[in-house]
């Protein structure tokens, strides 16, 4: 057994003092820090091939390199579908998409218009069959040592596979043909003699073309290929440079330097499947395929580097085994020394003993979940003294920091990625909720985000409990899958709907859902994942994610998919509600002497009108004998009946229902619709409008967020009358769709009616504006002119005429400052302002604090509770609202009074609302006036206390914020002005 590092008798070893510790541990330190900030450099390097790219006349440029850990090509930056499509570097031909065959084969190829190879979403999305392209590998030609060449890519020649053009294409506009093609050119690198047995490694592609739309499309000329060729062997060098294997083969080169060692192997980050060939360039000097040997138990790293004495082939030799030193030393979290006596170095690896090697130090590297070793060889025994063998455990120390801030930096950089992607992924499904093939979009877009080899979507009809067929699917198949009539509860599909909950490879639901799965065994799914499309509580949709190869579900790759999958299902419920809402519109329109096509008809309608037009078209169509609309007021939470059939019924215009009051305050308060076949056995039937009704059938109206916006109620003086209308289906169905379009309908005309508001405060801005401007420049003369008569008089002898001008001049100045503190206070409705959050006692404490001069015969009551939250609000604005409303009320009081100002919290249907009050015990308003004082221009006061467009304007903006206003006054006791707001 080889045995935990310990101090060795060796008069060669040099002891180390703690400041030599200290001065080694900073000037490695500076060293790791220079290493890893090449990071950082990545995205400016990339930006700058990109410009280069342009520079050499390509109109558009994108850079597509290899996630190691994965296995995966991805286009990182540069063109519009950076970020957007990434794929496994499939190892079967039929299946690759053609940034991962350019890796495997390393040729240059030029296309224009179609190959079976493309990405089929990417190349109809962004219209690539009116481009022509170039895809070349950016690869490095590494040595035996591991050592990138720095100029092969000129010294090169180049053998054409094939070299197609199809001219008609270029001249016919025949490049939008899907499956034709124009020219297909491809290319091979040939390397001299002295490349024979060098590796390649490729990391990445760069791909560049040319528009249709930008000009007339040609094909591309050898020339421009060679050209680009070169350029991909300079820009792969800068590249690495920026990349974690990079950053660790400095690291290990540090190691090697810093304790003298004759040569190092770094390997990092086990998890992915043993590699059965390798790249390299062959006796024609061709890059081909090289088949390994695989040692058995050998580990496969992601990253492996090595130096000096260790090169290539013996790793190859003598890798990193299970059960082996290096392994022990990780489960032990401990150093190792080679060898341990009484044994020799050969006994334990014969091919470094041959090597002259006489020891070896392992020393496990545990960052986080990964592990690895860093092994430094030395042809001298004993190298180390116990001094220097405390700095080597401080020294590794430092090597786990700079490796878990190369692998930390590079995830958050991929994350980052994926959450760009995925915001602009949901934003493109939101704007492209029309489009036919919108389940095709979902498809696609979640198979190059995740880099799966298959993503199929089954949409779920959760009212019928079935699924509709066939299913959208995305990605490569090995076999067509077989038609179904069907899918069966023991398919996959109604498996995960009925496990209720998403499921992920290897949980034991995951066993559950996928096991028997026939379409995995015959596509040779190794890992999968079972996503339920659901928006609150309805399942819209099944999204099953496949791989072909072994994948590990990460946290947050599992957030990125529930994020993307919340998208989708909103995205499909927001398509098929307005499939239900073209459907309800066409329904209403049979059933209605209207024409009634879509809400857009609503504009000429106001909310009583359009109230009446809906009861009539359920009338109409159920044959009901009584109907009403009753709308919620979530202030008094109450129901008021707001249109009524037949018309002529006595009272009803005054009934106001409480919730659970009658069937419907019932439906009303449990937000359910409900059907009585026989109301004179139903303990919630209450008579409103006369008796001898024998069956009532009522909905509730909720809003998207399922807020009561208030109910529809049909009565039959038949027993049993509605019984269709509830128990068969298609017309329940049609029932359930007006029901949704009177709530869109209902809706509209409200958001019509806020936005009225809306539009004349900015109207009043427009005409205004200007007016304001004259006002204050002829004003402003006014009162240059009245302080002239003023200084007049001063300087003449007195006289009765000129105390009377003088009065006068006063009046007229006094009278053009009102008129000026009327025009800037004008300005607070006019100058549009952001919203922000600000609690009300803030804004009464504010306006009270602007009196100049408060009377001191009025008492201020003021009892607002301090639980009352912050609303979004202009800040000036509401402080107007009630800087009128409190002027108002003091100067009601002028021989003295109350002022009190109170507020409540309601909360009620789903809805919480802000309640504030100002009341005065003044001369009150008279009942003649209090219909007249929200019209602009009237004064219940006298003109020098306003221009009279106060009130009109607090309850217009109110308004606008879906609140009220609303007076309550009794002349000769005072006045009480209630405002109520929404909590959004």
């Amino acid at each position: 057994m080889a045995h935990a590092m310990t101090h060795k008798d060796n008069s060669s070893a040099r002891d180390l003092s703690g400041k030599e510790v200290e001065q080694n541990v900073i000037r490695i330190e500076n060293q790791i820090e220079r290493a890893t900030h090449s990071l950082f450099q990545q995205k400016a390097v990339l930006e700058k091939i990109i410009k280069e790219c342009c520079e050499l006349g390509f109109g558009f440029a994108s850079i597509q390199l290899v996630r190691p850990e994965e296995q995966i090509i991805e286009a990182v930056t540069g063109a519009a579908w950076a970020g957007k499509a990434g794929h496994f570097l499939e190892p079967v031909n039929n299946l690759r998409d053609i940034q991962a065959d350019i890796c495997q084969t390393c040729r240059t190829e030029v296309i224009a218009g179609w190959d079976d190879r493309f990405d089929e979403w990417v190349y109809k999305k962004y219209k690539h069959q009116d481009s022509i392209r170039i895809f070349t590998p950016l690869i490095l030609v590494q040595d035996d040592k591991g050592c990138n060449d720095q100029k092969w890519f000129n010294n090169f020649d180049q053998k054409w596979i094939t070299h197609k053009v199809n001219e008609s294409w270029f001249k016919g506009g025949e490049q939008n043909q899907p499956k034709e093609n124009g020219q297909h050119s491809v290319v091979e690198v040939l390397l001299p003699k002295s490349y024979i047995g060098n590796e390649i490694k490729v990391i990445g592609t760069i791909e560049v073309g040319y528009w249709s739309f930008d000009s007339p499309l040609a094909l591309i000329e050898k020339d421009k290929v060679i050209d680009l060729i070169v350029k991909a062997g300079e820009w792969a060098l800068k590249i690495r440079e920026t990349q974690l294997p990079c950053v660790l083969d400095e690291i290990t080169k540090i190691a090697m330097r810093e304790v003298k060692a004759d040569g190092a192997t770094l390997h990092f980050l086990e998890g992915l499947p043993p590699k059965s060939n390798i790249l390299e360039i062959g006796t024609d000097g061709s890059i081909k395929k090289k088949y390994l040997e695989m040692k058995t138990g050998r580990i496969p790293y992601t990253y492996e580097v090595f130096s000096e004495l260790i090169g290539r082939e013996f790793i190859r030799e003598c890798p990193p085994c299970i059960g082996g030193e290096g392994q022990l030393a990780i489960a032990a979290n401990q150093e190792r020394i080679l060898p341990s006596l009484p044994k020799s170095l050969k006994d334990y690896n014969p091919k470094a003993f041959d090597l002259g090697i006489r020891e070896i130090v392992i020393f496990p590297l545990i960052v986080d979940q990964y592990k690895g070793c860093l092994y430094l060889h030395f042809k001298q025994e004993n190298p180390f003294n116990k001094e220097a063998i405390s700095w080597l455990r401080l020294f590794r120390n430092r090597i786990e920091e700079a490796i878990r801030y190369g692998i930390t930096y590079e995830h958050q950089r991929e994350s980052y990625n994926q959450l760009i992607v995925l915001h602009s992924v949901a934003q493109s499904l939101t704007r492209d909720l029309d489009q036919e093939d919108l389940l095709h979009q979902i498809a696609w877009s979640t198979l190059n985000v995740l880099a799966a080899d298959n993503v199929t979507i089954y949409r779920y009809i959760q009212a019928q409990n079935q699924f509709t067929y066939p299913p959208t699917s995305a990605g490569r198949l090995k076999s067509k899958e077989q038609e179904k009539a069907k899918i069966d509860s023991d398919d996959v599909p109604a498996k995960l709907v009925k496990k209720g909950k998403n499921v992920y490879c290897p949980s034991l639901d995951y066993q559950e859902v996928f096991d028997d799965s026939l379409f995995a065994k015959e596509e040779g799914i190794q890992v999968a994942a079972g996503i339920l499309l659901k928006v609150n509580e309805q399942i819209v949709g099944t999204l099953l994610i496949n791989y072909r190869r072994p994948h590990v579900f990460r946290d947050d790759e599992i957030k990125i998919i529930e994020t993307l999958a919340t998208s989708a299902a909103i995205t499909i419920a927001n398509q098929e509600g307005l499939k239900k809402l073209q459907q309800g519109l066409e329904i209403l329109s049979d059933i209605t002497a209207h024409q009634v096509e879509n809400i857009e008809t609503t504009v000429n309608l106001d909310i009583e009108s359009l109230l009446r037009l809906i009861m009539d078209g359920f009338v109409k169509y159920t044959g009901a004998n009584l109907a009403d609309i009753r709308l919620f007021n979530p202030e008094s939470q109450k129901l008021k009946m707001e249109v009524w059939y037949p018309p002529d019924a006595s009272g009803a215009s005054s009934i106001h229902t409480t919730l659970g009051e009658g069937i419907t305050g019932w439906v009303a308060k449990t937000k359910k619709e409900y059907y009585s076949p026989d109301v004179t056995i139903d303990k919630h039937y209450k008579a409103y409008f006369e008796e001898g009704v024998g069956s009532e059938l009522c909905y509730p109206l909720l809003d998207q967020e399922d807020r009561l916006v208030g109910i529809i109620n049909l009565e039959s003086y038949q027993k049993g009358s509605f019984d269709a209308f509830y128990e068969i289906p298609r017309p329940k169905k049609m029932l359930e769709a007006l029901v949704d379009h009177a709530v869109i309908a209902i809706q509209a005309m409200k958001n019509r009616d806020k936005l009225i508001k809306m539009k004349a405060l900015a109207d009043l801005g427009t005409v205004t504006s200007s007016l304001i401007h004259r006002i204050n420049s002829e004003v402003g003369a006014i009162q240059v002119w009245a302080g002239d008569i003023c200084e007049y008089n001063a300087e003449n002898s007195y006289s009765e005429g000129k105390a009377l001008s003088e009065g006068k001049a006063l009046r007229i100045r006094d009278s053009a400052e009102r008129i000026l503190q009327q025009a800037k206070g004008m300005q607070i409705w006019i100058q549009e302002e952001n919203k922000s959050p600000i609690k009300i006692a803030e804004v009464i404490e504010k306006v009270l604090a602007q009196f100049d001069d408060f009377p001191s015969n009025v008492v201020k009551q003021i009892e607002l509770p301090t639980n009352l939250p912050a609303i979004s609000v202009g800040k000036r604005q509401l402080t107007d609202v009630f800087d009128n409303l409190i002027r108002n009320a003091v100067n009601a009081m002028p021989e003295g009074g109350t002022l009190a100002i109170g507020g409540e919290l309601i909360k009620g249907q789903g809805q919480t609302l802000i309640k504030v009050w100002v009341k005065d015990t003044g001369m009150g308003i008279s009942e003649e006036d209090r219909d007249l004082i929200f019209q602009p221009s009237y004064r219940v006061l006298p003109s020098e206390h306003g221009m009279g467009i106060g009130l009109w304007l607090a309850r217009t903006y109110i308004e606008s914020l879906g609140g009220s206003i609303v007076p309550e006054s009794e002349l000769g006791k005072g006045s009480q002005f209630t405002v109520t707001l929404p909590i959004n």
